[in-house]
């Protein structure tokens, strides 16, 4: 049995994934680690660590990770460049794996777009639309920004005031995303609408499995799914 950690207590992502790890027959949920636990001890009751919490949450637990050794998962929204620059020099000490969206399927979008990129010529134009429900924090959101960076790979850094990012707040939509490529005779859409947060959860918890005992490293959901 793996046993997993999940941080965070009362969020409803942190909810769902402790849930699903207790119903899976490979995993045991061995703790949940609220902000003001002390995480140096928690860390210590298992394998692996899911963490969906606040970024700067996130930054305290990959500090707490590398220093007991555990992989670990983030799937945390809204990081700075900071943040990140902190994570990232944990992944030199411990296997990290972080998405903004863990959705297998959305995984599967970037790179359905990164292709679509990378082989449509410039005269296509590229737009992208997010939707979220009206509680949602960051603007845009974590996986558009991560759309915008795959297309920005093939078009260089200084397309980017050229490709409109639409960012609409409607209810209690879970998430959707479209990336539309246009031309003066075609249109091509690539779209994922998440109709559950489980999806988020259930990909988190297959990175959870195929992190453990990976060496040191940043890595994504492309290198889970084997997409690269």
């Amino acid at each position: 049995m793996i046993r997993v950690i999940v941080a965070g207590t009362n969020g409803r992502m942190s909810n769902r994934i402790a849930a699903l790890v207790e119903q899976a027959s490979d995993l045991t949920l061995a703790a949940r680690i609220a902000r003001t636990d002390s995480l140096s001890q928690r860390i210590d009751e298992g394998e692996v660590i899911i963490d969906f919490t606040s970024p700067e949450t996130s930054v305290q637990l990959a500090t707490a990770a590398v220093q007991k050794r555990r992989p670990l998962v983030i799937g945390t929204t809204g990081l700075t460049a900071d943040h990140m620059h902190t994570i990232r020099r944990a992944a030199s000490d411990i296997p990290i794996v972080f998405s903004p969206n863990m959705s297998l399927g959305v995984n599967v979008l970037f790179a359905l777009v990164n292709l679509a990129t990378r082989t449509l010529g410039k005269e296509f134009a590229v737009e992208i639309t997010e939707v979220h429900h009206v509680h949602k924090k960051d603007k845009p959101s974590g996986t558009a920004k991560r759309l915008l960076d795959v297309i920005l790979k093939h078009r260089g850094k200084n397309a980017e005031k050229q490709i409109p990012v639409h960012s609409l707040r409607q209810g209690e939509v879970i998430g959707d995303h479209t990336v539309t490529f246009t031309s003066a005779n075609e249109k091509i859409t690539l779209a994922h609408h998440a109709g559950t947060r489980d999806i988020f959860a259930e990909g988190a918890i297959v990175a959870a499995r195929w992190v453990i005992g990976k060496p040191p490293g940043f890595y994504d959901m492309s290198d889970v799914l084997g997409l690269k």
